[in-house]
């Protein structure tokens, strides 16, 4: 007879030798030869009676046995075939959450027993679970490639479906990449609370979701993408522990090169600047500091330059000047000459207001005492003396250039984070110390008061001195 309804595709039917079994109306079991992972797997004949799987017989010693519920009688006929493949065409049948075996011994099976769910097992403990919208592994998910690039691609409906939508995690050799492709930020939690931010600009938050911290009193660190580092707390916002040698805990560079250091010398010293100049923060004194070879120095700093000055000192008491005799030489009285310029000089102090102070305050400019360096200088010359010889003397040069610096619009990007900070337009006096092409000469007089002073009371002395002595004629 022709074979009626749809051909097999592919799979199998095996009769099973059970030519070896005693049918005795008392034993139920019986090996099959074979190991069969379900019942369903069977197709069993009892004395021509087609029998019903899971009712008149199951599975024993792990699927290489059959166990009957009524003990054959003796001399039944017995006829198993075994059913393995997928049989027939496809089976659109409703299996109503019936587990469906897929391993011999059973324990790996895909399974849907609760209601829009469907659970995969293997191994006999479910591994997989998967529901309308989620999937869900319950160890570990590994993405294999047989090439050297792994993805994992995670969509939604607002992403999109493409190949440049969503979040793509990926392997390529032995490097990793995540990467949004969304113009939108990542996100790092712990605790359910937000850690660690990159926006879309490609900014690094930490802690906080304002990339404008130093704006705000939230705490937090922001990196920015144009090298900004802002960090905020209540409490020490930067610690940094250089550990065992002394040296440099910052280096402060300018396109690629050294523009000075911050450091230590020794448990409690910090010593800060650039080359020979540098300042050492020392238990309570302020002292100089060679920052190039991290050693004191002495004798040999200015504070202040001769086009860069100081305002005012504001100071409990006066500099202490070395007046060692062991640190001197050429110790001698002044000469007449000297006393000559003394006396001219001491006719020379006046009032005067300086021009800076005029141009900023006008007729409310307070006036000073003192002397004119270039009087001073006029009153060595002539007595035949050279004012530069003297220390109460100074006269410095250098060349300076008044530079201007165009304004510098503010650039956002699309969060309002600050991408270039903006600046107005400015002039800068830039100063050298030799000649250079562009550069006005500049030469500034000085006298250090103390020093003229001295000098100056020599003169009051042998004046006084000589007005005693011919008192001391006249009287007597």
């Amino acid at each position: 007879m022709a074979y009626i309804g749809q051909s097999i595709k592919n799979g199998t039917f095996t009769v099973l030798d059970t030519s070896g079994n005693t049918y005795n109306g008392s034993n139920t079991a019986f090996a099959l030869g074979t190991q069969v992972g379900s019942p369903a797997q069977l197709l069993v004949s009892h004395d021509g009676v087609i029998q019903k799987p899971g009712t008149d017989y199951t599975l024993s010693s792990g699927g290489a046995a059959i166990t009957f519920s009524t003990a054959p009688a003796s001399g039944a006929a017995i006829f198993i075939v075994e059913i393995s493949g997928a049989v027939g065409g496809p089976m659109n049948t409703d299996i109503n959450g019936a587990e469906f075996i897929l391993d011999v011994d059973g324990d790996t099976s895909i399974t849907a027993d609760t209601d829009d769910q469907i659970d995969f097992k293997v191994g006999g403990s479910d591994k997989y679970t998967m529901t309308s919208d989620t999937f869900t592994a319950r160890n570990n998910v590994t993405a294999l490639s047989s090439t050297t690039d792994a993805n994992i691609r995670v969509q939604n409906s607002t992403t999109g479906s493409g190949s440049s939508d969503g979040l793509l995690i990926q392997a390529t050799g032995n490097d990793v990449y995540v990467n949004n492709y969304e113009n939108a930020d990542m996100y790092f939690r712990t605790n359910n609370t937000d850690r660690l931010k990159i926006d879309s600009s490609g900014n690094v938050l930490f802690n906080t979701a304002d990339a404008t911290l130093g704006d705000t009193s939230d705490n937090g660190v922001v990196l920015t993408v144009t090298g900004e580092v802002t960090a905020a707390r209540a409490g020490n916002v930067c610690l940094l522990n250089r550990l065992t040698s002394d040296g440099s805990a910052i280096e402060v560079r300018h396109d690629g090169s050294v523009a000075g250091n911050i450091g230590n010398f020794g448990a409690s010293n910090m010593v800060m600047g650039s080359g020979i100049c540098g300042i050492r923060y020392n238990g309570s004194n302020l002292t100089p500091f060679r920052i190039d070879t991290y050693a004191n120095t002495d004798d040999a700093l200015s504070l202040g330059h001769p086009s860069i000055r100081w305002d005012n000192i504001y100071a409990t008491n006066g500099t202490v000047n070395t007046s060692d005799q062991n640190e001197k030489q050429s110790i001698q009285l002044l000469t007449t000459t000297e006393i000559a310029v003394a006396k001219r000089i001491s006719k020379l102090f006046k009032t005067f207001k300086f021009n800076s102070a005029v141009e900023k305050k006008g007729a409310n400019a307070r006036t000073h005492t003192g002397i004119i360096a270039q009087d001073v200088q006029q009153a060595f010359t002539d007595e035949g003396l050279d004012a530069s010889n003297y220390g109460l003397f100074t006269s410095d040069t250098w060349w300076e250039k008044e530079i201007s610096v165009d304004a510098v619009a503010e650039e956002l990007d699309k969060n309002g984070n600050v991408l270039v900070e903006g600046k107005d337009a400015h002039t800068y006096l830039d100063t050298k110390e030799e000649v250079t092409e562009g550069y006005a000469e500049k030469t500034r007089l000085g006298i250090r008061y103390p020093e003229l002073l001295c000098f100056i009371s020599n003169c009051f002395e042998k004046r006084l001195t000589d007005i005693e002595t011919r008192l001391t004629t006249l009287e007597g």
